[in-house]
């Protein structure tokens, strides 16, 4: 739609409750950012606990429709408790921080 203009917050996926508040997620706009906006989000973690949607807790995302991990930059060792960070495929970006996921048995940041 020509002129239209659409308003996001510029929040951080791996700790939304600073922009977003409690209770919501921070994912990205598109596959591959950089825009991220809020959304309502659920309380689910860990492997099998989604179906897609907003089932996952905040900080993390439904991954191939099934599994809620937890959002990590790649290359951070600190993000995955010692585990390594996984890219996804549409390798999502920020400010030039690509973000992905902790494997299943990682608690997260």
């Amino acid at each position: 739609v020509p002129g239209l203009f659409v308003c996001t917050a510029a929040c951080d996926p791996i700790d939304p409750v600073g922009t977003c508040g409690p209770g919501l997620s921070c994912l990205f706009t598109s596959d591959a950012g950089p825009g991220t906006d809020c959304y309502a989000a659920g309380t689910a973690i860990g492997a099998g606990a989604c179906a897609g949607g907003q089932a996952c807790a905040p900080g993390y995302v439904c991954v191939d429709q099934s599994d809620c991990l937890a959002w990590c930059r790649v290359g951070n060792p600190n993000d995955c408790s010692g585990a390594a960070c996984s890219g996804l495929l549409s390798a999502p970006t920020i400010d030039g921080i690509q973000y992905g996921v902790c494997p299943p048995s990682s608690p997260g940041p």
